[in-house]
């Protein structure tokens, strides 16, 4: 839920202010942030996962975390888990020069 929710806003915001201001501090609103630094908001995803939580100790539990259950194994890591890995690679290098 940190990732698909707060990560992913907190990640554009920091890439939109890097960008937007430039040596003289003077800030450009519109001002494009790169595709392979960009992270895509899942709408889908965060709700199943905020759904998931909510109801986590409920009799119906499986039925609203159905979506995050089938995406769990023992045996190998899933990215629904640690999405976009390689893009949060690309962020930090981004962010850091």
């Amino acid at each position: 839920m940190f990732f698909y929710n707060d990560i992913v806003k907190y990640n554009n915001l920091v890439s939109k202010f890097l960008l937007s201001c430039d040596k003289n501090g003077e800030f450009e609103a519109d001002i494009q942030i790169p595709e392979d630094v960009i992270f895509i908001f899942d709408e889908t995803i965060s709700r199943n996962l905020v759904d998931c939580r909510k109801n986590r100790n409920s009799p119906s539990w499986i039925i609203h975390c159905n979506s995050v259950c089938e995406n769990f194994t023992w045996i190998r890591f899933n990215n629904y888990f640690e999405p976009e890995l390689e893009r949060v690679k690309k962020f930090t290098k981004f962010a850091q020069e």
